[in-house]
């Protein structure tokens, strides 16, 4: 999803979809192939190939998972124990760890690493994923943490936040998707939340399932730069960015 008010592009224009893709969500990062001589568009995989051809528009999409950062303070006493405000956080368990959480104690200054069980180091939460519960480690009782995951949205909350499509026919349907480019910014939820935007030198890049990643640890650069982090008052990743001569 982008915001519409926010977000702005030099040039709109109607592209082919690629064959057998389909196009889920707005704001999405779209990549550009040849097929039978012509260029048609997908969400971008995370290859160094791929080509950043701009960003997916169009009242069409099925928001199936939305970002979110919430500010927390880890109880004093034990259990040290919170429960987020939603369930079912999308997240792949990766090496014992849930890499798509970014945990970060503002109190102490240093980051936290979401796993699915204590592996008895500094610096680790317990996340259950599925009932969005978070157990931290005593040296962290009192801290303030920010909590950045992205979380799968139910039917009803899809319909509530963002009513039903105005096009009367599924995505499978849609052969052309419209794409934002040309010199732009663009305000969207379809970022990499395992990244701290707020480094200084990260820069955007191409990631995989059409999000906008850090560059500097995988993913094409996009030419571009962020110009608003995401944070508990405003979820959206900021980016300036360009597809000219590309």
């Amino acid at each position: 999803m982008y915001d519409l008010q926010r977000s702005h592009f030099t040039t709109v224009l109607d592209k082919p979809v690629a064959t057998g893709v389909e196009i889920t969500e707005e704001g999405c990062v779209l990549v550009g192939e040849l097929q039978n001589g012509v260029e048609v568009v997908k969400c971008s995989t995370g290859l160094t190939t791929e080509v950043f051809v701009g960003f997916s528009m169009g009242n069409t999409a099925d928001f199936a998972t939305m970002p979110i950062i919430e500010r927390v303070v880890v109880p004093r006493v034990a259990p040290y124990l919170i429960e987020l405000e939603h369930v079912h956080i999308n997240a792949v368990l990766k090496n014992g760890s849930y890499p798509q959480v970014y945990i970060y104690d503002v109190t102490g200054g240093y980051a936290i690493v979401a796993e699915d069980v204590f592996t008895a180091r500094p610096r680790e939460a317990e996340l259950d994923y599925f009932r969005g519960l978070l157990t931290f480690l005593a040296a962290e009782a009192g801290h303030t943490v920010t909590v950045n995951y992205r979380y799968d949205l139910t039917v009803t909350e899809s319909k509530t936040l963002f009513y039903e499509r105005t096009l009367n026919r599924t995505t499978e349907q849609l052969e052309a998707v419209a794409v934002g480019g040309g010199y732009g910014e663009m305000f969207t939820t379809e970022y990499d939340t395992s990244v701290n935007w707020s480094t200084p030198g990260v820069i955007p890049g191409i990631g995989a399932g059409g999000l906008i990643t850090d560059s500097n640890v995988g993913g094409t650069p996009i030419i571009g730069r962020i110009i608003q982090v995401p944070s508990p008052d405003d979820a959206y990743l900021g980016v300036a960015f360009s597809t000219i001569a590309r």
